[in-house]
């Protein structure tokens, strides 16, 4: 098996906080009544 190759650089440049996903609607916000748009409807 071949050895791993790790590029520090890019390890440096991303080895910090960043954004994070965020679900929508926050999850807080999910009720019962919640519905996710139906694929035939397209995305907004």
């Amino acid at each position: 098996m071949p050895a791993l190759t790790v590029n520090l650089d890019l390890v440096r440049k991303y080895a910090k906080p960043g954004p994070r996903y965020t679900s929508y609607p926050t999850a807080p916000q999910f009720t019962e009544t919640f519905r996710p748009r139906p694929p035939h409807l397209g995305a907004r």
